[in-house]
């Protein structure tokens, strides 16, 4: 599950280059407006999984609170995702499952 979580956290974390990349320069340097939907849509989508899965795994106390506020404060910020990518795998490493 963790490492679910953490692979997910990677993956929206990519979603956002990719918007702020490709979807946005594409949308406002040559007028395609429809990449940025889609493209929104799937961060959107990405960024509601990784929320839902951090509560879930802070519910089965998989992962502890802290771990659990933090990557979803992260997963709002910029490239946040890469920071609970980490910090979730260093913890999984240094618990004795």
């Amino acid at each position: 599950m963790v490492t679910f979580l953490r692979r997910l956290a990677l993956v929206e974390a990519f979603s956002t280059l990719i918007l702020f990349v490709v979807a946005m320069p594409l949308k406002y340097l040559f007028g395609i407006p429809e990449v940025v939907t889609g493209v929104g849509w799937l961060h959107g989508l990405l960024f509601m999984s990784v929320w839902t899965l951090f509560v879930y795994a802070g519910g089965r106390r998989l992962l502890g609170w802290k771990t659990v506020i933090g990557g979803m404060v992260s997963a709002i910020l910029p490239f946040g995702p890469l920071w609970a990518w980490v910090d979730v795998r260093l913890r999984a490493a240094a618990s004795p499952n």
